[in-house]
């Protein structure tokens, strides 16, 4: 997830049903990339991005409900995250 700076605040949760990973950005955010991202990857369909008033949420939609484990990486300028099998 890219910025202008470092991020250090997030939430994130998975949902079972549909299988996803939830990550909140609290704060005012303005996304300048699209809404829908696709992936081409055998574990994600797509990445979603929402504007919300208190925060921005990006959703990354699972193609099955398999357990990962996310890797997330404070950077300068954003967050890196990886899913990993537990």
């Amino acid at each position: 997830i890219a910025s202008d700076g470092p991020i250090r605040r997030y939430d994130l949760f998975f949902t079972d049903s549909p299988s996803r990973l939830v990550v909140d950005l609290p704060g005012n955010w303005r996304n300048s990339g699209g809404p829908v991202f696709p992936a081409r990857d055998r574990r994600i369909r797509r990445v979603r991005v929402g504007e919300h008033a208190d925060k921005l949420r990006v959703v990354i939609d699972l193609k099955t409900p398999i357990s990962l484990s996310p890797d997330i990486e404070e950077l300068p300028r954003g967050l890196s995250l990886r899913l990993k099998r537990p």
